[in-house]
């Protein structure tokens, strides 16, 4: 899962990416550093301590456009984002990092 289903993510982002316009090249020459500092982000501090973005903010509006927009261009690439936001929830959650009403509408949001 870690190493294979990585690749699978990847591609699902490449293909949105493609979508709104860039080659493959030029789509993943974008997410690989993302992914790299992620991982490296990780390895330095823990899942808890690597996770920024939305869910951990409690931004119900930013992840509910995201799905979305994803919903619009890729069904598959919306069920993955929210199958990932809602295990990205637990981890935040986990950390103590969400507070319980935030964590109450991501999980409406999520399903």
């Amino acid at each position: 899962m870690a190493s294979n289903d990585l690749l699978a993510l990847l591609d699902l982002a490449a293909g949105v990416l493609e979508r709104a316009g860039l080659r493959r090249r030029e789509a993943l020459d974008a997410l690989l550093p993302l992914a790299r500092g992620t991982l490296e982000q990780a390895a330095h501090d823990g899942l808890e301590g690597a996770l920024t973005g939305p869910v951990v903010r409690g931004d119900a509006a930013t992840v509910a456009a995201h799905l979305r927009r994803l919903r619009r261009g890729s069904r598959a690439a919306e069920r993955a984002h929210r199958e990932l936001s809602r295990r990205l929830l637990e981890i935040a959650a986990r950390a103590g990092r969400l507070s319980p009403a935030r964590r109450t509408a991501l999980r409406r949001l999520l399903g």
